[in-house]
């Protein structure tokens, strides 16, 4: 049975209204899963949909934004300091308002490009659950706050990329890969997407492996652990 889906009560951008879904278990839940999508990809393409999901099975109440600056002309126009306000004034009243629904006391965060320039202030935010965790999706590794953060925050990350993004520096990886409670999953070939062009059967095993790394993170038996498919950093 699926959970139900709610509308919570907040406002982003301008007193704006900031067009979301919540699901909500219908059993007690300590788990609520927050998903900040891209500039153009939402909550309703693979990666999201899978990882959605996948929490679900795990019995998480979950949030997923669907801000869509991509319907706003004049958003790319916008300084980058000014895009970067937009979507904080958009993302930091959207996790209070679902941090508001239970006591909650394990947090997951879950961005896909331009949602990972939220993650670092979100992460700073004092009252978060003790157990809070952070998925980067394609992050934007040039930005100077994702690095520190991922660096500095001591709860567990993981990051997937694929080496033709243009984001995607061997260096910074590597250095990356040696911070505590880290996992770095590198897809080859694949895009900013994390499809691989041409090759519909691999995108869909990247799809599958980057779902199989997200699982690990929620596990109750790392004995029993798969990591097939995965790729370290070298």
């Amino acid at each position: 049975m699926m959970p139900q889906t709610q509308t919570l009560s907040f406002t982003g951008h301008a007193g704006l209204p900031v067009p979301h879904e919540f699901f909500r278990q219908d059993a007690p839940t300590n788990h609520l899963a927050v998903f900040l999508p891209g500039y153009a990809y939402s909550c309703d393409m693979p990666l999201f949909y899978y990882a959605e999901t996948l929490l679900l099975d795990f019995g998480s109440d979950l949030l997923r934004l669907a801000y869509a600056y991509n319907l706003d002309p004049g958003f790319l126009h916008l300084p980058p300091a000014a895009r970067l306000a937009r979507l904080l004034a958009d993302a930091i009243p959207a996790l209070a308002a679902a941090l508001a629904q239970r006591p909650y006391t394990r947090l997951t965060l879950i961005a896909k490009s331009l949602g990972t320039l939220a993650l670092p202030q979100l992460l700073a935010i004092q009252a978060l659950p003790p157990d809070t965790r952070a998925v980067w999706l394609t992050p934007l590794l040039s930005d100077p706050s994702v690095l520190a953060t991922i660096r500095t925050f001591p709860g567990p990350h993981l990051i997937a990329i694929g080496t033709a993004d243009p984001d995607y520096d061997s260096i910074r990886l590597t250095d990356l890969a040696q911070t505590p409670a880290t996992t770095v999953l590198t897809i080859p070939n694949a895009d900013h997407s994390l499809d691989i062009p041409g090759n519909t059967l691999a995108s869909i095993a990247t799809l599958a492996t980057v779902i199989t790394a997200l699982r690990s993170l929620f596990d109750p038996h790392p004995s029993e652990r798969t990591s097939a498919g995965l790729q370290p950093v070298s």
